[in-house]
């Protein structure tokens, strides 16, 4: 049974493809067309829709890039299990009119014919353009090397000023630790006796005491 007419899709597509600039208003080559009818035999496919097969020597569209390239499909005309239709109007050079029609023609073929094939996406195989290779990094300039130098000295510098302040703090602990000892012993020196309490009265261990209160 012949499809009916789809005048009204294929001109829908065609407008779509130009406003999308996928094909440009004046085409020089079959691309164009096959641009089309692809996209009509894809919206199709439920219906049997098939891309028709073309020679090296036929008149056709070779398609150039992605995974179906180097295959050659008619550039104008779809095939149906019981048909193919002529879709479009003075397609590809010299005219490359492609204008939307609907000339069916009654062929009942096997859709297992080697002279068709199963439509495909035409937007879904075009594959994402590889990232770019990153720029090599710039060599490092004087500036930059000094600019190291500087944070690399200073991070050095912090260092020491820690550990210098900690050496103080753990020093002035221990200065504090032997007065509190040496006021201890002086306390003792007093309860001990006279002998003892006569050092500690002459002076010689209050001035030990008062060297390290310095």
């Amino acid at each position: 049974m012949p499809i009916p007419s789809q005048v009204p899709l294929l001109e829908q597509i065609k407008r779509d493809l130009l406003a999308r600039g996928i094909i440009p208003p004046n085409p020089a080559d079959n691309r164009a067309p096959f641009e089309i009818v692809s996209r009509l035999a894809w919206a199709l496919r439920g219906q049997g829709a098939r891309l028709l097969r073309k020679g090296p020597a036929q008149n056709g569209y070779t398609i150039e890039s992605g995974p179906h390239a180097g295959e050659r499909y008619s550039h104008d005309a779809i095939s149906f299990p019981d048909g193919w239709v002529d879709c479009l109007a003075n397609a590809g050079p010299p005219a490359n009119e492609n204008r939307p029609v609907w000339g069916w023609t009654d062929a009942v073929r096997d859709p297992n014919t080697p002279t068709t094939a199963e439509p495909f996406d035409p937007d879904g195989t075009t594959a994402a353009a590889p990232a770019p290779a990153p720029l090599p990094a710039a060599p490092p300039t004087q500036a930059d090397v000094a600019e190291s130098e500087v944070v690399r000295a200073l991070g050095q510098i912090a260092t020491l000023l820690q550990e210098m302040r900690a050496a103080q703090d753990t020093d002035q602990a221990l200065r504090q630790r032997i007065l509190d000892t040496l006021e201890q012993l002086r306390r003792d020196v007093d309860n001990a006796g006279k002998t003892l309490a006569a050092l500690a009265g002459g002076g010689q261990l209050g001035n030990v005491i008062d060297l390290f209160k310095r």
